[in-house]
């Protein structure tokens, strides 16, 4: 089943990627502008509500979300970078700052193998760069809130328990 959760999650961030993408290039960022693309580009597929999530909470959030790329990525402004790779780091970056279940390892990892297939050879490198500066933003913002649920996910999941093997 958790395979099927997966498969879901990453065709909605490709649903996701197709709609962002279209509201920057409109220079349309509204919600009737997102189901108007995944309902004419994509007549056959059902969208999860994983894909009304993040394409809602990307709308909601845009200036907060750009205002984090544009610091974490060196020497280049959000208006300089792609059309496709400032769509995949929209939806990383807004994954990570307010998604809580899901762990940052999980959206940078995503957000690249995406990149490797719909954008130029080298971006997902680039993209890379700047998520990992997001992550470690983010720690650092989350180092004083020890209820941060995705801190508690990440140091779980880095810090599995030691087994002793005592041999008889």
């Amino acid at each position: 089943m958790e395979g099927v959760v997966l498969v879901n999650r990453r065709k909605s961030r490709e649903f996701a990627l197709q709609a962002i993408y279209m509201c920057d290039a409109l220079g349309c960022w509204s919600l009737d502008k997102v189901k108007f693309t995944l309902n004419n580009f994509n007549p056959n597929s059902e969208f999860s509500d994983y894909t009304e999530k993040l394409c809602s909470g990307i709308l909601e959030n845009l200036p907060k979300l750009d205002s984090r790329i544009s610091l974490a990525s060196d020497n280049w402004s959000i208006n300089r970078m792609g059309r496709v790779d400032k769509s995949i780091l929209r939806i990383a970056t807004y994954e990570m700052v307010f998604l809580t279940d899901i762990p940052y390892g999980v959206a940078i990892n995503e957000a690249i193998e995406i990149a490797k297939l719909y954008s130029t050879s080298d971006s997902h490198t680039f993209i890379n760069g700047v998520l990992d500066k997001i992550h470690i933003s983010l720690l650092a913002e989350n180092k004083d809130s020890s209820d941060s649920k995705k801190k508690k996910m990440e140091n779980e999941l880095f810090s599995a328990p030691k087994t002793e093997i005592v041999l008889v």
